[in-house]
């Protein structure tokens, strides 16, 4: 991607010198803080750890020093305590790192951000915001079905007169409670959706191959259906009855499945294309298959094949609907952080990775060439 990186290089320019004349100012400040969070944060892991330490001596009635004869004896009761209060202690140090991070991490995005972006143009931070819809996402039909969700830093701006959203976020489906409870990661990384100029009147999708949440999927309703006979057979129903409630299951899998497909507005065919080496590491669906070979031709093929961007992962899927474009790209980094409470700010490693992160975004539209009305 040789050629992008030309055109961002006076966005890059504009970036840095941003960064050196609004934002380094601020970071000096922030510099303050983060050493105060930080050794706040340190004081009161150990004092929660000396509290439950104290507390769980005069529970156990540990007995004093001078009662104690020996040096092993002192080791064996003084050192239970600590063996006791580990399990204990982990949750609420977990939750004291955990506030002290994303409250010192808010602060620092909400002073820096607006500055770090003026370079890229007409493009706002909306924090936790709802960029992309639910009813968006499940027309996709890039992922499968959830019923929870979290969304991190989220944008939205325009880019060559085309509308673009991103949003950082996690879908998980989520079923049951206490032991029963049984959480699916459905997605983890960034959805980036974009106004194409091509008309798209169908819907066609490339996804991973082998990735089962895609087109609305409900894996927990599989894993619940082979789990239940395996524990009735293990509880001492006999095997006729267990093949019994399996027919029955498939029976009404079958039917509600027959009805879904009746309802839905579009049905995604298999597309094989002419690359076999596209065929073998990817999975296209087109609800019209002419429009579907006219939007993914050879040369996206070789572009989605090649897609590395810096969210740090070649695992990619997306959809062509509603004139529009969504790419959703799996990651378990940590996305768009200018700093940490852990690491002095003026460390530059944090925002040379955010400009690459940004920059991507428009790698993306530039890359794959929609803002031209034909060919992609």
């Amino acid at each position: 991607m040789t050629k992008i990186k030309k055109l961002t290089n006076s966005k890059e320019f504009e970036f840095y010198q941003n960064y050196a004349k609004y934002v380094v100012p601020k970071l000096k400040e922030l510099e303050i803080e983060r050493k105060k969070n930080l050794w706040t944060t340190i004081g009161l892991t150990i004092g929660t750890i000396v509290i439950l330490y104290i507390f769980f001596i005069i529970v156990l009635r540990v007995p004093p020093l001078k009662e104690i004869h020996s040096f092993l004896d002192f080791l064996f009761i003084y050192t239970m305590p600590i063996w006791v209060i580990i399990p204990i202690a982990i949750f609420p140090i977990y939750f004291i790192w955990k506030n002290s991070l994303k409250v010192f991490n808010a602060e620092l995005k909400k002073k820096c951000m607006p500055e770090l972006l003026k370079a890229f143009g007409e493009i706002s931070w909306k924090p936790n915001d709802t960029v992309i819809s639910d009813s968006e996402i499940s027309k996709s039909e890039l992922f499968g079905i959830y019923n929870n969700r979290t969304n991190n830093d989220t944008f939205s701006g325009y880019y060559k007169d085309l509308h673009f959203v991103v949003s950082e976020s996690e879908l998980l489906n989520v079923r049951g409670l206490g032991k029963n409870r049984n959480v699916w990661p459905v997605f983890d990384g960034v959805i980036v959706y974009i106004d194409s100029n091509k008309t798209i009147k169908n819907k066609t999708i490339i996804t991973t191959k082998g990735d089962v949440n895609v087109k609305n999927s409900d894996p927990l309703i599989l894993i619940s259906a082979i789990s239940l006979p395996i524990c009735l057979f293990a509880n001492g129903l006999p095997l006729w009855g267990v093949i019994f409630i399996l027919l029955i299951g498939l029976l009404i899998w079958g039917v509600v499945k027959a009805f879904s497909n009746r309802k839905q507005e579009e049905i995604l065919d298999r597309m094989i294309l002419e690359d076999p080496e596209f065929n073998n590491k990817y999975d296209a669906y087109s609800s019209d298959q002419i429009e579907g070979r006219y939007i993914v031709t050879t040369a996206f093929m070789e572009r989605f094949k090649t897609l590395h961007t810096a969210f740090g992962s070649n695992k990619a899927k997306c959809a062509f609907f509603d004139d529009k474009v969504m790419f959703a790209i799996s990651t378990n980094k940590n996305l768009f952080e200018i700093g940490d409470l852990f690491h002095p700010l003026t460390d530059m490693k944090h925002i040379n990775d955010f400009m690459k992160e940004i920059s991507a975004i428009y790698e993306i539209i530039d890359y794959f060439k929609l803002t031209e009305k034909t060919g992609l």
